[in-house]
């Protein structure tokens, strides 16, 4: 009898159907399996429908109504594979008609990866294995592909003799691709997890099931040593504001349970016994119906102690007096306490001899007056290296058997850094250690820092050593100075003022406020320190005009170029202001002059421009050519215009002097640091040239300067 096909399974009529009613039983049971979550295995039992169950209704009618309604598609094939019966829902899993599949067996519905595997399952299936369902990427009869997954058992006659195979086949796309999108996702959290840059945990309660590497470098351990044990295993016994560790960290846990995120400082331990600071995250998140915890935490002890450096360099500044050597003593002091010497020393050199003039932690009587050159602290002014010299092993050194400190303390590391004034070594910053020291960032910018302080002071008092012969120049240089740490301590101290108390507030009373006014408290401190930067970038520059250490490199400059660069770069200040910035300065306009020294001019002129100028007005760059006369060298004068809210004529005089200096708020009550002005007279006359200040009644401000013009 010849049986039509359909979609790579045979249909066979339903009077073959009627004549084998013990193999639809078992389809059937085969079927209604309980587990609905996979395709079903076949029992070696038998469905009996009892005839009084539906009556009048013949058995061959009931099956093929529930074949009718059943999802899956139902194959009966021989024992080579040739598909003998389907299901007539195969029509809308498979498409096409009953002649696509003439002559076919149901491996070549299958796609090719996938098709030798089917095979060999065919066979352990023959053979009597049990297998779980499998699942296959299939195609239809157009070519298209869907993953199946089939399930299969052995069919045998009434002698028991294996007959075929009878499959169901379920369309599980849609299932697969959940999968595999779950896949991804869980491939995005782990990667996520272990590239993150802070610390991350998943706890159940106050236990640790798991971590990522960045745990393990922070807290210096293996992985086996940090699951399993609670966060009170890396915390000392009491936190920094005396409270048990285990009290807090209860009552931190359990609200994030409860559903409040939480987010502290906390001092932590290392596996070594190392304490650190930390920033901690606690939220609350759900596993597979299960609460659990997802702590963040972040080593922030670099920051902690770079604030507090710059506390105690601060407050350092603001004691100053006129006495240098006072104020060398509070540097040196500073220096050991900031970076945890055990003791430090600032050497002094003066006609081939060694003095000190700042000591902390030192015996009154520990006086030298000649030090050889086999003494540490002259073999490093001959060093006079540029950054720190470092110095470890003490003890099996020859230093440790000419200096009775090293003995008398039992140093075993030293830190040096030569002390430059005027340009020339003047002498040594020393530190002492009873470990092996090795400075971080922090402690290196601050040393540096303080080593330069102590070169400002080393110039002061060379200044003050030659008050008899220059009596008229030491008193003006005594008053530019004070002037210049009465800046120094006014100005820091307000942004100081400000960043301490904000902080303060933040850190003792963060619960008290509203996160509207916890933005706020962070904006201020932002801008005291946007502030307090400008003002030590602007010491610095003016500092280092003053010394010399800038370097004058002049060379032929177009300043068309520079005026570009510096409307670009102030562009976006301007445009929050809604001001109009443009140059029109020509091509090929050139000057000999230092370019880094004459880009410093610009971007401050340009900036108290746009500065000094109220929303929708304008800033322009001009420049002319004059020749003062034929003996004089042809100059390029430069002036910057606005139409802001001018100058008054009686304050003219003083803004180039620092021992004037004036300092009045922006349209938008924009802070200056009353430096820039003096930093660009400075710039201007090392290039030879003049700054000057033209004003026009009700029409804004004109600042011109002149440089040598280049042909």
């Amino acid at each position: 009898m010849t049986t039509p096909r359909v979609g790579g399974i045979i249909f066979i009529p339903l009077q073959v159907v009627s004549e084998r009613p013990d193999c639809i039983a078992k389809l059937l049971f085969f079927l209604m399996d309980e587990n609905t979550d996979s395709l079903s295995t076949l029992k070696d039992q038998e469905l009996k429908i009892p005839p009084t169950l539906f009556p009048g209704l013949q058995p061959e009618s009931l099956y093929r109504k529930i074949l009718l309604a059943l999802p899956d598609s139902i194959a009966i094939t021989d024992l080579q594979g040739n598909i003998l019966f389907v299901s007539p829902v195969t029509f809308t899993m498979f498409g096409g008609s009953y002649d696509d599949v003439v002559g076919t067996t149901v491996f070549e519905w299958i796609a090719g990866s996938d098709r030798e595997r089917a095979k060999e399952n065919f066979l352990n299936v023959l053979q009597g294995m049990e297998l779980p369902a499998s699942r296959y990427l299939m195609k239809k009869v157009d070519g298209s592909e869907f993953y199946g997954g089939i399930n299969s058992s052995v069919l045998t006659d009434q002698d028991g003799r294996k007959v075929g195979l009878i499959s169901a086949i379920r369309d599980i796309s849609t299932q697969k691709k959940a999968e595999e999108e779950l896949h991804q996702n869980e491939n995005r959290y782990r990667l996520l997890f272990e590239t993150a840059h802070d610390s991350v945990f998943l706890m159940n309660e106050n236990i640790f099931l798991d971590c990522n590497s960045k745990a393990l470098e922070t807290f210096g351990c293996l992985k086996e040593e940090i699951l399993g044990k609670s966060p009170l295993d890396f915390s000392p016994e009491f936190q920094p504001d005396g409270i048990s560790s285990s009290i807090l960290a209860r009552e931190r846990i359990e609200a994030a349970l409860e559903g409040n995120s939480q987010r502290f400082e906390w001092k932590h331990r290392k596996i070594n016994g190392t304490l650190f600071d930390a920033e901690v995250s606690l939220n609350a998140i759900t596993i597979a119906g299960k609460k659990y915890l997802q702590a963040m935490v972040r080593n922030i002890s670099k920051r902690k102690k770079s604030d507090d450096q710059l506390k105690k360099f601060s407050a350092c500044l603001l004691s100053f007096t006129i006495d240098p050597v006072y104020n060398i003593n509070l540097l040196t002091t500073l220096c050991g306490e900031i970076l945890g010497a055990v003791c430090s020393l600032y050497c002094h050199r003066k006609d081939g001899e060694c003095h000190f003039f700042g000591k902390w932690n030192i015996p009154d009587d520990y006086m030298a007056t000649g030090f050889d050159t086999g003494h540490v602290c002259c073999n490093t002014l001959q060093y006079d290296g540029q950054e720190i010299r470092l110095i470890g092993d003490l003890p099996g050194t020859h230093y440790y058997h000419s200096d009775p400190l090293l003995n008398q303390h039992q140093i075993k590391s030293y830190a040096g850094k030569v002390v430059r004034a005027n340009g020339e070594p003047a002498g040594t910053l020393s530190a002492y250690f009873h470990n092996d020291y090795s400075p971080d960032n922090a402690d290196t910018y601050f040393f540096l820092l303080i080593a330069s302080a102590i070169g400002v002071e080393e110039e002061r008092k060379a200044a003050g050593d030659k008050m008899v012969c220059y009596t008229r120049e030491l008193s003006e240089l005594n008053n530019t100075k004070d002037k210049f740490f009465s800046i120094i301590a006014h100005d820091l101290k307000g942004p100081f003022n400000a960043i301490m108390g904000f902080s303060d507030i933040l850190a003792t009373e963060w619960e008290d406020y509203t996160e509207e006014e916890r933005l706020n408290f962070i904006r201020n401190i932002n801008s005291s320190a946007k502030n307090t930067f400008r003002l030590l970038e602007n010491l610095l520059e003016w500092s280092m005009a003053q010394t010399g250490k800038m370097k004058f490199q002049p060379s032929r400059i177009d300043l068309s170029l520079l005026a570009n660069d510096v409307v670009m770069l102030l562009r976006d200040q301007a445009e929050k202001k809604q001001i109009k910035l443009y140059t029109a300065v020509n091509f090929n306009t050139f000057v000999f002059a230092d370019e880094n020294m004459v880009r410093t001019i610009f971007r401050n002129l340009v900036s108290n421009a746009i500065k000094f100028t109220n929303s929708g007005g304008q800033v322009r760059i001009l420049t002319r050519e004059i020749q003062p006369s034929m003996e004089k060298p042809a100059m390029v004068e430069v002036c910057i215009v606005d139409t802001g809210i001018g100058i008054e004529p009686d304050l003219i005089p003083k803004l180039f002097r620092i021992e004037e200096q004036t300092k009045t708020s922006g349209t938008a009550k924009e802070k200056g640091t009353g430096l820039g002005l003096i930093i660009c007279r400075e710039l201007v006359e090392k290039n030879s040239g003049k700054i000057y200040v033209g004003i026009e009644p009700e029409k804004g401000s004109r600042f011109c300067f002149t440089l040598p013009a280049s042909f």
